[in-house]
């Protein structure tokens, strides 16, 4: 059977079409005229350097919400414009609001309202009401993370395994770790380092 020959021009014309995806900026939002109505849903089909842009509102179990919101590789998840606060409300679902797992620069959340995380449970199940970081570098800007608890430490934010997070211009009060309480805002296991940069406000309420 011969040698199938395919023209030069044609190869690079498939080359540049089955190329990379370019990223997307995906919109989320209450009602109609946006891509998807959840942030689990928009973060379910991201994929690493898409940017998820958040419209004003709450975003609860009630509403949709799976909890914790799994963070994804080279994702942004901001709100739609700076006057905003998106408030992300876990409340009643018995779950931290964020989870982190093994993602690197790149992956940011910013102008967000954190509330109503609860991690409840043994061991790791009870570090990180608002935000839980395991392996992950990662950056948190503009953010309010307030209301949340955890059974052990981090009631606001737990970091582990070498999780190195840059916390810039943010918010974090009125957390509750109820085990380790001198760690309500930023619980810490096994060396992790945090930057931190223009803090607005961190103190326990």
């Amino acid at each position: 059977m011969g040698r199938i020959q395919v023209p030069v021009a044609a190869f690079f014309a498939v080359a540049i079409c089955c190329g990379a995806a370019q990223a997307a900026t995906l919109a989320v939002g209450h009602g109609g005229g946006y891509d998807f109505a959840t942030i689990t849903e928009s973060l379910a089909a991201a994929l690493s350097g898409d940017a998820i842009l958040v419209a004003g509102g709450t975003y609860t179990e009630a509403s949709g919400e799976t909890f914790p919101l799994m963070m994804k590789q080279g994702v942004v998840l901001s709100r739609a414009s700076v006057d905003l606060l998106p408030a992300i409300d876990a409340s009643g679902s018995g779950g931290r609001v964020f989870q982190w797992m093994n993602l690197s620069g790149g992956t940011r959340i910013d102008g967000l309202l954190v509330t109503g995380g609860n991690a409840a449970g043994f061991l790791l199940e009870g570090h990180g009401g608002g935000l839980y970081l395991e392996s992950s570098t990662i950056t948190i800007a503009n953010c309010t993370i307030v209301g949340n608890t955890a059974s052990e430490n981090g009631g606001g934010i737990c970091r582990y395994d070498h999780s190195s997070p840059t916390i810039s211009n943010c918010k974090i009060s009125g957390n509750l770790a109820i085990d380790f309480p001198f760690q309500a805002l930023v619980g810490a296991r096994g060396g992790e380092t945090t930057r931190l940069t223009n803090m607005l406000r961190l103190i326990v309420e």
